[in-house]
């Protein structure tokens, strides 16, 4: 609890504009919403524990975070939930959730949930992985040309999302600062868009073999030497039809899908552009030297 307090009090103190909410959920731990959401009781009790953990540690609100409910039941439950936070914390502390990246995965609620929400945060990455066949962008911003997986993409997730009846300024861009590594059975277009696998291993850390790499990673193990130089034989490609970058090592056959600072300065000017409410990062602590953030920030401002 020392980090919270330093948080809430002495940063606070610092930057007496800064607000912080508290985030529930994720992708594993939502899975077991359903149990306790479907009892009028127990989320009566989940609502109002937030209230006064939100009191307690002086957070500003709260981030529900469901990946995601399975059905229109469920869907109900977390409407049901927001309501009866929004009704305990009122109307001028921040409730948002942070949602996956295809608005109809919520079966038809997205609209329903808006009027008590402050923003969604959409997780826009993940757009391809080891379900797919051929390799992959994490996080496109754009349509791409040649896409066989036939995956979505960062402006269509937004635009989904604006067309169940969300305003423009409710919703916020997830960016992420790690990429996915692919096994490819070929080098043609350095590897983007070809027979591959993501069971691989990634950075040091990646004990499983998923094939993450954090930017962080990518700086502090050398594949990059700089903010967009490469260790050989490593190629660094930019694609600028998805505002991308990606990494190619023709030794081995390794591709990654990754963001660097030319692609967060994309979204940053994407975000102001569209006239969205912001981005989101997922997250902080797989930057390296700030270098990301601060691209966001000086390309919005």
């Amino acid at each position: 609890m020392g980090s919270i307090n330093y948080l809430n009090h002495d940063v606070k103190k610092k930057y007496p504009n800064l607000r912080t909410v508290i985030t529930l959920g994720g992708a594993f731990i939502s899975e077991n919403f359903k149990y306790f959401l479907s009892n009028p009781e127990t989320l009566d009790k989940a609502a109002k524990g937030i209230k006064k953990a939100m009191t307690d540690y002086g957070f500003d609100g709260v981030d529900i975070d469901w990946e995601m409910p399975e059905n229109t039941t469920e869907s109900g439950y977390l409407l049901d939930f927001v309501k009866k936070i929004r009704e305990y914390i009122g109307n001028s502390k921040i409730l948002s959730l942070s949602v996956h990246f295809v608005s109809s995965n919520y079966y038809g609620y997205i609209k329903r949930y808006e009027p008590y929400l402050s923003w969604f945060n959409i997780m826009s990455y993940y757009y391809n992985g080891y379900w797919n066949r051929y390799s992959g962008y994490n996080s496109p911003l754009n349509k791409p040309d040649k896409n066989l997986n036939d995956s979505s993409y960062g402006d269509k997730s937004v635009e989904n999302f604006m067309k169940e009846g969300v305003p423009a300024n409710k919703l916020v861009l997830g960016i992420p600062f790690f990429g996915q590594a692919w096994v490819v059975e070929s080098g043609a277009d350095n590897g983007y868009n070809q027979l591959g696998t993501t069971y691989v291993k990634g950075e040091s850390g990646d004990i499983v073999n998923s094939g993450l790499w954090t930017y962080v990673a990518l700086r502090r193990e050398g594949i990059l030497t700089g903010k967009k130089s490469t260790k050989s034989p490593w190629i660094r490609t930019w694609h600028t039809d998805v505002k991308s970058p990606t990494l190619f090592n023709p030794t081995n056959y390794t591709f990654i899908s990754y963001d660097d600072v030319e692609s967060m300065c994309e979204r940053s000017i994407y975000a102001k552009n569209k006239k969205i409410g912001g981005v989101a990062v997922w997250e902080i602590g797989q930057d390296y030297q700030r270098e990301l953030i601060t691209s966001l920030i000086e390309c919005y401002s």
